[in-house]
């Protein structure tokens, strides 16, 4: 990092720099890391963070911070909905300044002696992450509502090309693990060699810690394990049965579709 500049930054110069950094070869959140890093610098604010906001778990995500104090805030570090400052701005799509944090019930104390709070417009983003500026000083943020607004555009454009390029990764990434599979399926003819195969391949490509493939057997209403990866706690082993009314796995069969439970510990009705 350069030295701080002395003087006020020109926005010009700022997009500049925001716009060279969302061209450069990095992932989602090391791209937001070196925007949060090039927002404090450039204003030599005390706290910069970029949280994204998920609608489905209805939480925010710290997912890049730049800060010169202690806080409790690090990345990684998410609240639920309407708590706080970001999560005012993540239900309502409308920005937030406090100027005085004594007069704003809805602050919380993340940055020991805070006193100022932004979270500028986040309307082009979707509401799909939010940027979160605090300060130990109060009204730091009273005239910047305007630039930062301006600013959250090139961010926004910043995100939105860097989601496309990690879905494009991962696109690459599922049809080389697909054609894999259909050439080691086409080259064996030991099934259970290619299930091994095909659940190690699981494990290292997606940091899998439990998977199993179960066919329909002999047993009527019930599934049977066919290859297992893992140490569940159900010691799960070749031939075990399965009943197909029980838990996701019964009901995926059942339904014949996908099932995705991004959170088991909030135990949806097909745990019970």
């Amino acid at each position: 990092m350069n030295k701080r500049p002395h003087t006020k930054p020109q926005l010009p110069e700022i997009l500049a720099d925001l716009a060279r950094i969302a061209t450069e070869d990095l992932g989602l959140r090391p791209m937001l890391q070196r925007v949060a890093e090039a927002l404090a610098h450039f204003f030599q604010w005390e706290f910069v963070a970029l949280a994204s906001v998920n609608h489905d778990t209805r939480r925010f995500v710290c997912e890049a911070l730049a800060t010169t104090l202690p806080t409790d805030v690090q990345v990684g570090y998410s609240r639920e909905f309407g708590s706080g400052v970001v999560g005012e701005v993540a239900v309502t799509g409308r920005p937030v300044l406090v100027s005085d944090a004594r007069q704003h019930a809805n602050f919380v104390h993340t940055l020991p002696g805070g006193l100022s709070e932004l979270c500028p417009d986040p309307a082009s983003w979707q509401v799909i992450a939010v940027l979160n500026l605090e300060s130990t000083r109060i009204g730091t943020f009273d005239d910047s509502l305007d630039l930062l607004r301006t600013i959250s555009e090139q961010i926004a454009g910043a995100i939105a090309a860097a989601r496309r390029v990690e879905e494009l990764t991962r696109r690459a990434e599922l049809l080389e693990a697909v054609a894999e599979f259909t050439r080691q399926a086409m080259e064996s003819d030991d099934l259970d060699a290619l299930l091994a195969f095909v659940l190690r391949s699981l494990s290292t490509r997606f940091q899998t810690v439990e998977s199993t493939v179960l066919l329909e057997g002999d047993l009527v209403g019930h599934l049977e394990v066919m290859a297992h990866l893992g140490a569940s706690p159900h010691v799960t082993y070749r031939g075990k049965q399965w009943p197909i009314s029980e838990g996701v796995v019964g009901r995926c069969f059942r339904e014949g579709l996908p099932i995705l439970i991004e959170d088991i510990t909030r135990k949806p009705p097909m745990f019970r």
